[in-house]
């Protein structure tokens, strides 16, 4: 085949496309730019025909909430009609894309995709999310930031902080008065172990928002710990197990146990849940980190809800054991 071939080849193929395509938006996507949430926002989408009959729109689909269309339902056999978006950004926010498709009775072409875009700015601003988000040893204190960016015309002061005295150290400093407010939380070391879901309160000068709430979640781990720290089988259906009995080693779940102080010896695993068994990795000698594979055995499975512990056994004074819950449902 020569080059003139399949260039000639090419172009009869983009004509035969072209000729098929019957219903086209010439300019199929529109940014709105960095808009204020509440804004009503409205473009118009020019939809061209080029069919020798008229062409009938039946509806427009929307991806996100909040978006309407206007048209009329007839385009004139080979001319123009008009798509009239609607946007209400009440309950949008951030960066944002919303495909349209609208659908007619072309039997050639009979979806024209569009696309809408918008950054939509609340009032309030927080960045990057309105919560922070911690896990450490007990012996640290981690810290974290959250910006607070005031987007109204309107200066906003922050006259107060609330938070958890004996958990956090929360501050509060003034990047840009009335616009811009950068909290500081920092977690006091010595918080008992355990996870924690908490709230810092601001309170602000602003009637509409008297309150703003920042989130706090906090996991100190203990310095012998699981990875992840509960064992979920979920639903276990004995009919499909026995239908497909292959599908047993897939259920085997595994953990890994960490030690942060140092090297410790594994003296045994047990658990009060009886249809399973353990294979623990290194199986000797002492180490600071080890896998454990949690089996299920079908022959000792019972029907109703898993609700139980696994126990590791340490020789270590200071952790001597670690307990780990199991959950789930034999059905």
């Amino acid at each position: 085949m020569t080059q003139l071939f399949r260039t000639l080849l090419v172009l009869a193929l983009v004509v035969s496309i072209s000729e098929a395509q019957q219903t086209v938006a010439p300019v199929p996507d529109h940014d709105f730019g960095i808009v204020k949430q509440g804004q009503k926002l409205v473009h118009v989408f020019p939809i061209h025909s080029a069919a020798d009959t008229p062409l009938r729109i039946d509806r427009v689909e929307a991806s996100l909430p909040g978006i309407s269309a206007r048209f009329q339902p007839t385009i004139p056999a080979a001319g123009e009609g008009q798509i009239t978006v609607e946007w209400n950004t009440a309950d949008a926010a951030g960066v944002l894309e919303a495909s349209l498709l609208v659908r007619t009775d072309d039997p050639v072409h009979p979806e024209v995709p569009l696309l809408l875009k918008a950054v939509v700015k609340p009032p309030i601003e927080f960045v990057p999310y309105p919560a922070v988000f911690f896990s450490a040893y007990g012996d640290e204190a981690p810290e974290s930031r959250v910006r607070i960016i005031n987007n109204g015309e309107v200066p906003l002061h922050i006259e107060r902080i609330k938070a958890p005295e004996n958990h956090y150290e929360a501050t509060l400093d003034s990047v840009e008065p009335g616009r811009i407010y950068d909290l500081q939380v920092k977690v006091r070391p010595g918080v008992p172990f355990g996870r924690y879901t908490e709230q810092i309160v601001l309170t602000t000068d602003r009637p509409q928002n008297p309150h703003l709430q920042v989130g706090v979640n906090l996991f100190v781990k203990p310095d012998f710990y699981a990875f992840p720290e509960v064992i979920d089988f979920g639903p276990l259906r004995l009919e499909m197990l026995d239908r497909q009995p292959q599908l047993l080693p897939f259920l085997t779940q595994s953990i890994v146990l960490i030690n942060r102080s140092g090297p410790l010896e594994i003296r045994s695993v047990n658990a009060d849940v009886p249809f399973l068994r353990f294979s623990l990795s290194p199986q000797d000698g002492k180490e600071s980190r080890f896998r454990l594979d949690v089996v299920p055995i079908r022959e000792r499975m019972q029907l109703g809800k898993i609700n139980g512990n696994i126990r590791v056994l340490t020789n270590d004074p200071e952790h001597p054991e670690l307990v780990i819950p199991i959950q789930g449902e034999v059905k």
